[in-house]
């Protein structure tokens, strides 16, 4: 019997077929992650280690701040937190509104990510509802803040800060 070896690499259409599964497998993990990560409904604990007195400008936001920490392997930075007042938290969910991130070490400012196909990484569509907890994705170039850092979150006038990368 003959061995017959076949060099997928010279079928005709084999790499548009490994290239699309490869691309829809892409396209596939974005969405999931993108849509996990917009709204958690499940109660956590608050994770920040400064205590909610040291983080200044919560109130006036309405929010209570679940986490800030380094994801996407540090180039970016993930800000969790849970919504408590819908009305004061409204300026989040705002379109025209460009909240970003500064460093307070080295007082650099961080914009919050995103493209042009999915848009802003943070929600800007809806009403905030009392009790979710909701997301934004600042860039970290560079990977210049880094765990253990203060940063302060502005959005408007209102400024929260003191939070502690974790």
């Amino acid at each position: 019997m003959e061995k017959v070896v076949v060099n997928l690499n010279r079928v005709k259409g084999w790499r548009l077929l490994k290239f699309s599964s490869v691309f829809l497998l892409a396209i596939f993990l974005l969405a999931t992650l993108l849509q996990s990560g917009c709204v958690n409904t499940q109660q956590t604990s608050n994770a920040v280690s400064s205590p909610p007195s040291e983080i200044n400008g919560i109130e006036n936001l309405g929010i209570e701040v679940i986490s800030m920490s380094p994801t996407a392997g540090g180039f970016m930075l993930d800000f969790r937190y849970r919504v408590l007042d819908p009305e004061k938290a409204m300026p989040l969910f705002l379109e025209e509104v460009t909240p970003y991130l500064i460093d307070q070490d080295s007082g650099s400012t961080l914009p919050v990510t995103g493209s042009t196909k999915v848009g802003s990484f943070r929600p800007t569509s809806g009403d905030p509802r009392e009790g979710i907890t909701y997301f934004m994705f600042f860039g970290n170039p560079g990977q210049l803040v880094k765990v253990g850092t203060k940063v302060t979150v502005v959005v408007n006038e209102h400024r929260i800060e003191n939070i502690i990368v974790q």
